[in-house]
């Protein structure tokens, strides 16, 4: 670099006074934009918190809507069993209530049958009984 030349020259002088009020009204100049930058950013940024928000009671009233379903389901489901168990001890209770009836039927029959059979063996004994009364005599 060579240390005569004009550019390195202009950049040792001191800087003039015109440049100096110029430059003074330069933060105002980028003041406007830098302002805006800085609306822009923070308006972007309550937008993201107030999305987020909005995410967040979604998420919320999602959870309690799966929560009040599951609810809802089990309810289901206990009314199911019981509607189940309901009917099967109704239907065991008519199983038993048949078996009974059938029990009592073959009671009734065999009670019948024996009635029957002692009648038949009284009388085959009576007639027995006379018979061999009338041969030993």
């Amino acid at each position: 670099m060579d240390l005569t030349s004009s550019s390195y020259m202009a950049s040792l002088s001191p800087t003039p006074s015109s440049l100096i009020h110029s430059s003074a009204s330069l933060p105002a100049a980028f003041s406007s934009p830098q302002n805006s930058t800085t609306l822009f950013g923070i308006s972007s940024f309550l937008k993201l918190v107030s999305s987020r928000y909005e995410v967040y009671k979604l998420q919320k009233k999602v959870s309690r809507l799966r929560f009040e379903t599951m609810n809802d389901r089990m309810e289901q489901l206990r009314n199911n069993e019981l509607k189940l168990r309901t009917t099967l001890f109704e239907d065991h209770f008519q199983q038993d209530a048949s078996e009974l009836v059938q029990i009592r039927d073959l009671q009734n029959s065999t009670i019948v049958f024996d009635r029957e059979a002692m009648n038949h063996f009284a009388v085959d004994f009576a007639a027995a009984q006379r018979e061999a009364y009338e041969v030993s005599r």
